[in-house]
């Protein structure tokens, strides 16, 4: 055998720099794949012209709240598919059948996939929780309940004053 050291090459491989690096771009690529793929196969959106007029102002990055709400806001098969989780589904008032909630109550969770389009079996996932202290978090594609859209991507950490138990 020479005196080479034969090395073994590995995305995964390397100090832990290299890893975080390599896992940040396979899930950034991963979500620009959906976030292309959720472009092509909707083809017109019908949202309401109030909402897509809004910018992100609710975001906590300053850099992103000047997005239209046009680039983000969706119109995928509704409601949402609920897969698992602990939050159950609620009834609004006046209203007969059950509806999944964007934002669980206090000590609930969820974990829910979005059809893109009828035609395709291509699917969004969100996932949301919220902690009986009331910290909230979601990513995914978000279903809005009151004006029938869906933000993707959508992505969030933060404390809900008002939480419903």
């Amino acid at each position: 055998m020479s005196g080479k050291i034969r090395r073994e090459v590995s995305l995964f491989s390397g100090g832990g720099r290299s890893r975080t690096r390599s896992v940040t771009l396979i899930l950034f690529s991963f979500l620009m794949l959906l976030f292309g793929a959720a472009l092509f196969l909707t083809g017109k959106n019908d949202i309401p012209e109030a909402v897509t007029a809004r910018d992100h102002g609710d975001y906590s990055l300053f850099f992103v709240r000047p997005l239209s709400r046009r680039l983000t806001s969706w119109k995928f098969v509704e409601p949402p598919i609920l897969i698992t989780g602990t939050e159950t589904q609620k009834y609004k008032p006046g209203e007969e059948t059950a509806e999944l909630q964007p934002i669980p109550a206090g000590g609930e969770w969820q974990f829910s996939l979005v059809q893109i389009n009828p035609k395709y079996p291509l699917y969004l996932p969100y996932f949301a929780l919220t902690t009986s202290r009331g910290w909230h978090f979601r990513i995914g594609c978000r279903w809005d309940d009151l004006d029938h859209y869906y933000t993707f991507p959508s992505i969030a950490l933060k404390h809900l004053r008002a939480y419903r138990h």
